[in-house]
C-alpha cells in the first residue's frame, strides 16, 4: 500500500505541528480522522485529545492523507475545492462526506478525465482499482462541466478490477454529467441513491456484475438530459436492482443496453400532472462502438431482463426533496444508522413517497442491511 509521506507536505511549505502521524509511531490507529476548514488551511484531526495530525492548504492532499492513516475520513465542516479528482488511495476504506461538507472541483479546475475512446468523463470522487471502498455523501458534491461526482472505475484489461464496496447518497449531485459511474467492478452494495440537479442521468453502469442496488431515484425532470435513473449501457450482468423512480420527461427510468440476467423489483414513474409520455423501461442492443469505459468482453445481445413491476404513480409531484437524517456520525462510527425521505411537494401539500433507514456498517468490508 502506498502511503502519503508527511514529509511531502511538509516539502511544499505545508508543514504538520507537533503531533504529527510521524511523531506518533506506535499509537494505535484512530477509528476515523475528521477533514475540517480551519481559515485557509484543510486540518486532519484524531476523534481524541491527540488533535490535530496533518494540515495542509491542498484539499485534495488532506483528504487523501487522511484516507492513507484511517480506515474512515469523515469531511466535515465547509467547502472543500481540489483542482484534481480526490483518488482513494487503498482498498478497504471509507469517505465520508457529512451534511456541512461541500467538496467541489475549483473553479477553472479541469479535472483528470477517464476515456476508453468514445466519451470522455471526469470523476471528483475516483475510486480506481481499490477492493472494498465506502464512498457515503450526505453533503455536496459538485464535480463540475463533464464531471462525474463517483466514479467506481475497476477497467483491467477486460477483468473485473474491483470486488467489493459500497455507495450511499442522499446529499446533493450536482454539476455533472453522469452523477455515478460504475465501471468493471464487481459486488459493490448501493442502498440508496437519489439526486435532482445532476446533467444527464443519475447512473451510469458498464462491464458490471452482481450489483446489489436498493432505492435508486433520478429527480432532475426537465432539467437533465437524457434523465435516466440508471443507463445500464452495456456489457453488465447479474444484477439486482429492488426499485427505481423516475421522473416524467425522462427517456427511460431504465435503459438497458447489451447486459443480461437483470431483475429489478419495481420502476414507478411521476408526472408534475401531465400524462406520463416517456418510457419506464427500454432494451436496446448497440453495435460494438456502443461501449462508453467499460473494457469487458462485448455482450451482443440484451437476454433475462425481468422487471416484476412497473407503473405510472397517480401522485402528481412536481418538485422533490431529499430529506436525511443520520444518527451517530461520527460518535458511533464505525457504524451509521440512517433514515431517508423522499418529499413530494415539499412546499405544497407535502406527500412522503418513501421512507428508508439503513445501518450501514464500515468495520472491515462495509455492508448495509435496510431497517424495516
Amino acid at each position: 500500500m502506498a502511503l502519503l509521506a508527511v514529509g511531502a507536505a511538509i516539502a511544499t511549505g505545508c508543514a504538520a505541528r507537533p503531533g504529527t502521524a510521524a511523531a506518533e509511531k506506535g499509537a494505535a490507529p484512530p477509528v476515523y480522522l475528521t477533514v475540517t476548514r480551519q481559515g485557509a488551511a484543510c486540518v486532519v484531526q484524531r476523534p481524541d485529545p491527540k488533535g490535530v495530525v496533518f494540515r495542509t492548504a491542498d484539499a485534495r492532499e488532506a483528504i487523501e492523507w487522511a484516507l492513507a492513516h484511517s480506515r474512515i475520513a469523515v469531511l466535515a465542516g465547509g467547502r472543500f475545492a481540489v483542482t484534481d479528482g480526490v483518488r482513494i488511495p487503498r482498498d478497504r476504506v471509507s469517505l465520508i462526506i457529512a451534511p456541512d461538507a461541500t467538496l467541489e472541483a475549483a473553479q477553472g479546475a479541469t479535472l483528470t478525465g477517464v476515456s476508453e475512446g468514445h466519451g470522455e468523463y471526469r470523476p471528483l470522487i475516483h475510486n480506481e482499482g481499490k477492493d472494498h471502498v465506502a464512498v457515503v455523501n450526505f453533503g455536496t458534491l459538485r464535480a463540475g462541466p463533464r464531471g462525474a461526482c463517483i466514479m467506481f472505475n475497476g477497467r483491467s484489461g477486460g477483468g473485473l478490477g474491483i470486488d467489493g464496496g459500497l455507495i450511499f447518497s442522499s446529499g446533493t449531485l450536482t454539476e455533472c454529467g453522469d452523477a455515478i459511474w460504475v465501471v468493471d467492478s464487481a459486488n459493490v452494495q448501493i442502498p440508496f441513491v437519489a439526486a435532482k440537479r445532476y446533467g444527464n442521468n443519475l447512473m451510469a453502469i458498464e462491464g458490471s456484475e452482481r450489483l446489489a442496488i436498493g432505492i435508486a431515484a433520478g429527480l432532475a425532470g426537465s432539467a437533465a438530459g437524457e434523465n435516466e435513473t440508471i443507463d445500464l449501457n452495456s456489457y453488465s450482468r447479474g444484477l439486482y436492482i429492488e426499485r427505481l423512480i423516475g421522473t416524467d420527461r425522462a427517456e427511460q427510468v431504465l435503459d438497458v443496453n447489451n447486459s443480461t440476467d437483470v431483475v429489478v423489483g419495481e420502476i414507478v414513474g411521476y408526472t408534475g400532472g401531465e400524462t406520463f409520455r416517456d418510457h419506464l423501461v427500454d432494451v436496446i442492443a448497440y453495435g460494438p462502438k456502443g461501449r462508453r469505459l467499460t473494457q469487458r468482453p462485448r455482450l451482443p445481445h440484451s437476454e433475462r431482463i425481468t422487471v416484476c413491476s412497473k407503473r405510472v404513480a397517480e401522485a402528481k409531484i412536481r418538485d422533490w426533496k431529499i430529506v436525511t437524517d443520520v444518527e451517530g456520525l461520527p460518535e458511533t462510527l464505525p457504524r451509521l444508522r440512517v433514515t431517508v425521505r423522499l418529499i413530494g411537494n415539499p412546499e405544497d401539500q407535502p406527500v412522503t413517497v418513501l421512507e428508508r433507514t439503513v445501518r450501514i456498517d464500515l468495520e472491515g468490508k462495509p455492508t448495509a442491511a435496510v431497517v424495516e
